[in-house]
């Protein structure tokens, strides 16, 4: 028997028929304990025999077991559960069917659900917008795959003790069909059409979440889930239904005619949520949010703005904290960011020539979330007919390479041949992608195919930025400079050329005549001329280039007549006179943060013709582009299988670290200051988490390299205004001399042997990147090996054999070769990888992944040089593999952890239809 609650408030004795009894067996299930019982099921808990783990079995209440039509709906509700896998719904494990008796067999989720947290009161913002996160990214994973859940309420929602967030029951779910020309269907909605086989309860509950259209036994769509999704954030805020009733016909009838009781809400819910409840709950299907998607950039929005969107709330009695994680990883980004944004900008010479973004009255921007394929998802590419977006992602097994979603079918196709590229680019009939790959641009059709060499030396780092004109020229920014080529290859031309080592450009755009664009200039260290950093206007016809604006940012032209750039971490844009070439308007910002490279500052834009923009919001950590800064990283000592602690903070930039042979507790590592404009090498004690300098300088110091018995440390320096030259340190005396100094040419240490005579060199020049020996007893340098050489280097214990990372074949690949004269050399890997140490019994290289895993190749000697297959250590790293280091035995290595990529959703927003907010906020 069980006693339930009447719509009066007096109690209900129910007499109650289990199914199943305690210490009863279903198939390799045994029965423990009953759960709970819905309005066509029992669910309880019972033990996995053969897995050892704990299940809830749901099977079809006794008294509807011969129901054909409830069989086929509990049939449906298994195979709608097989096909959602996602971290916020509860997974099915099986359907099993023993002694007449159909089950599902689904994990079991711990804690309360919504209705119980709810009936202790009102929920407070900081905990109520991470849970109706989750809720969101539930719904949309389902409605991605087609599915109305239709029966989402309090109930059906459990919240762990961890915070994670599991939806449930899809016993009522459907597949999505058109609401145009539908006949009504009674059957759509359950509780009215089957009142006598539904508890109270039950009926009361599913009532009050249902949309007006369904209340009404009208066909449905997945608006119907952000109606109910509303009504549940509602009554998450407020503590009460948000439309109540003595009976089933009152609460249908609050739901179809009345608005919820918005003064119940608390005084400082924020204006945006208050805004977001309306548009979730407009009773006119047509005016309602039509994306849950949209609904959840809002509350992300929402989370970012924290307090200061709380203090706009209408009648506000203070700011609302929002302490959650997710929130404090992105107000993290935004603070640092606004820091760097204005301590480079510190200096320029502004004038009142370009004012600071003006304010207006926010306007929702029309959003659609793109969901990718992959992860580390970066440098999102709109294709100029707008049909299409390109990007660059890891596929499941980590390999990074491009994809391409068509917006249409929603379909994401990735490029054979296209791994490790990065900075995608269309050509102007949207039919082919430029990419950089290693030092050379390529070109692939977005539709698959062979892939084409364009030119073969933009740099060891590859390029900055490309842009291709309806002539087929490609203006790309590469480490040489700015320089042109045709879409078919061909010689190279110079555009411009940094006046400086100090200098680079980046992120080129064409302007909608195909000979103008628009391109960044930055300078990597401090000098008188930091104020002539900034976007600018240059041209194929004439060198004369022309400052438009101080930002450090990429800029794109967007029709009807606005540049579109990122001020401070957030989307803005300014009118553009196309004709004469400038600015002719204060900006104005249009919309919310943009995910920013922490290495160069830049966000990755794109336009297309009717001026959408693609841009990636900033993921939860921060990991944008390859081989950038994790904010939110931390430094990991591990095992070989992965286990271990946190030994330290990653701090700002710390990627080239270096651990100490002899005593692994001290880090040496490179760490930019960029208030100061400046980078020096800092020791790191790993058991206190501290920091001693290592240099203190004017200009670039990194590239850390300690000699064999830990006392001396090479690294390369780099004066403002001149190139890298490596210098040598003493740890003991602290004396600093410089050791190799060639003119025009920069010099990065890689490694240095262990008998003391040599130390290898990275050189890049105008003709590329090549290793280099340097004998400490005669003090000469003489090339040892490229072209295509890359920075990641090591000896074998006994300096016969040198381990190199080289990009000859196209894609960073490790090599191993004979020492000190190169007289043969072997292939280590073929599918991307880095050097990362050689161990000192000489019997195993550890090597970072292309596909970002940490593997260990055996070494043999016997009967000359040979290698085996490799064993992967620790999966799943990610593009920071390459910044590990590890102790001389291998037993222990450290990494750099951004502990929260894997949440990361790799996602990417167009915006449509801002321009309307722009002319709007001038009337």
């Amino acid at each position: 028997m069980r006693r339930v609650v009447g719509p009066g408030g007096g109690s209900v004795i129910l007499t109650v028929q289990l199914a199943l009894t305690p210490g009863t067996r279903l198939g390799a299930y045994d029965i423990t304990a009953p759960i709970g019982e819905g309005g066509m099921g029992q669910v309880y808990r019972a033990t996995d025999a053969k897995l050892k783990r704990q299940v809830a079995i749901k099977v079809l209440a006794p008294s509807l077991a011969g129901d054909a039509d409830r069989l086929a709906r509990f049939q449906r509700e298994a195979e709608v559960l097989a096909s959602l896998n996602h971290p916020n719904i509860a997974a099915i494990y099986g359907l099993e069917e023993s002694g007449g008796i159909t089950a599902l067999v689904m994990e079991l989720v711990a804690g309360d659900d919504l209705s119980q947290r709810i009936a202790r009161g009102p929920v407070p913002l900081e905990e109520a917008l991470p849970v109706a996160r989750q809720i969101a990214d539930a719904l949309e994973a389902a409605h991605e795959q087609g599915i109305i859940h239709r029966d989402l309420k309090p109930a059906n929602i459990k919240v762990r003790a961890d915070g994670t967030v599991k939806v449930l029951d899809f016993g009522l779910a459907k597949a999505m069909e058109p609401t145009a020309r539908s006949t009504p269907n009674m059957s759509m909605s359950a509780t009215i059409a089957t009142p006598a086989r539904t508890q109270m309860g039950m009926i009361l509950g599913t009532a009050a979440y249902m949309a007006p259209e369904q209340a009404k036994g009208r066909a449905v769509d997945k608006r119907a889930d952000i109606w109910a999704f509303g009504v549940v954030l509602y009554e998450m805020l407020a503590g009460r239904a948000a439309f109540t009733g003595e009976t089933v016909t009152d609460i249908i009838a609050a739901v179809v005619s009345h608005e919820p009781e918005w003064t119940a809400l608390p005084a400082a819910t924020p204006a945006s949520i208050r805004r977001l409840l309306a548009r979730c709950l407009e009773k006119d299907p047509k005016r309602r949010a039509r994306d849950i998607g949209d609904v959840r950039f809002e509350i992300d929005e929402t989370m970012a703005r924290g307090s200061s969107d709380a203090r706009s709330a209408e009648s506000a009695s203070g700011p609302a904290r929002l302490a959650g994680a997710t929130r404090a990883r992105t107000i993290a980004w935004a603070v640092l960011w606004a820091v760097l944004s204005a301590s480079l900008a510190a200096g320029l010479a502004w004038s009142g020539v370009w004012p600071p973004a003006r304010p207006f009255e926010p306007r929702p921007l029309r959003v659609s979330i793109v969901h990718t394929e992959g992860s580390e998802v970066a440098a999102p590419a709109i294709s100029p007919d707008g049909r299409r977006v390109a990007y660059r992602a890891r596929r499941g097994d980590g390999m990074p390479l491009l994809w391409v979603r068509d917006l249409a079918s929603g379909e994401s196709q990735s490029l054979t041949g296209t791994e490790d590229a990065t900075m995608p680019f269309w050509s102007p009939d949207s039919r082919d992608l430029g990419f950089f790959a290693g030092a050379a641009l390529k070109r692939v059709s977005a539709a698959g195919g062979p892939v084409r060499v364009v030119t073969d030396n933009v740099g060891p780092w590859g390029g900055y930025g490309a842009t291709w004109a309806a002539d087929g020229t490609i203006v790309v920014c590469g480490q040489l400079g700015l320089f042109r080529v045709h879409a078919d290859g061909g010689a190279t031309t110079a555009l411009a050329k940094p006046p400086s080592q100090d200098w680079a450009h980046y992120w080129p755009s064409f302007l909608p005549d195909g000979r103008r664009f628009l391109f960044t200039a930055k300078l990597w260290t401090r000098t008188a001329e930091a104020s002539e950093q900034g976007v600018y206007l240059g041209s194929l016809d004439s060198p004369t280039i022309e400052r438009l604006l101080p930002d450090l940012s990429s800029a794109v032209y967007a029709p009807p007549g606005y540049l579109v750039f990122v001020r401070d971490g957030i989307l803005t844009a300014a009118s553009f006179d196309l004709a004469a070439g400038r600015v002719t308007g204060p900006p104005v910002a249009i919309g919310g943060a943009v995910a920013t490279d922490a290495q160069f500052y830049f966000a990755a834009l794109s336009a297309s013709a009717d001026g959408t923009l693609a841009v990636r919001p900033p993921p939860a950590a921060m990991l944008v582009f390859p081989d950038s800064n994790a904010f939110n990283a931390e430094l990991h000592l591990v095992d070989r299988s992965g286990t271990g602690s946190r030994v330290g903070t990653a701090r700002l930039f710390s990627l080239q670290m270096a651990l100490n042979p002899v005593d692994s507790r001290a880090l040496a590592a490179a760490i930019l200051d960029p208030r100061a404009g400046t980078q020096d090498l800092w020791l790191i004690d790993l058991t206190k988490d501290t920091l001693a300098p290592l240099t203190t300088t004017r200009g670039f110091a990194g590239n850390p390299v300690w000699s064999a018995d830990g006392k001396r440390l090479a690294y390369a320096y780099q004066p403002p205004g001149d190139v890298d030259d490596v210098y040598i340190k003493e740890i003991g005396t602290g004396l600093i001399q410089p050791l190799i100094e060639t003119p025009g040419t920069l010099d990065h240490p890689v490694a240095w042997s262990h008998d003391d005579k040599s130390l290898l060199v990275f050189t890049f020049d105008d003709q590329g990147t090549y290793l280099a020996s340097w004998s400490f007893a005669s003090r000469t340098l003489s090339r040892f090996g490229g072209p295509r050489a890359m920075e990641s280097t090591a000896f074998s214990p006994r300096d016969d054999f040198v381990a190199f990372t080289s990009q000859e074949s196209g894609r960073p690949e490790v090599y191993v070769t004979t020492f000190p004269e190169r007289r043969q050399t072997w292939p280590i890997t073929t599918e991307g990888g880095r050097v990362v140490s050689w161990r000192n019994d000489g019997r195993e290289l550890l090597v970072a992944t292309l596909s970002g895993h940490i593997a260990a190749y055996p070494i043999s000697f016997d009967g000359g040089f040979s290698h085996g297959q490799p064993t992967m250590l620790i999966r799943d790293v990610g593009s920071i593999a390459s910044y590990s280091s590890a102790t001389r035995d291998h037993s222990r290595i450290l990494l750099r952890v951004s502990p929260d990529a894997a949440k990361d959703k790799g996602e990417i927003r167009l915006l449509v239809g801002w321009q309307d907010g722009l002319r709007q906020s001038k009337d």
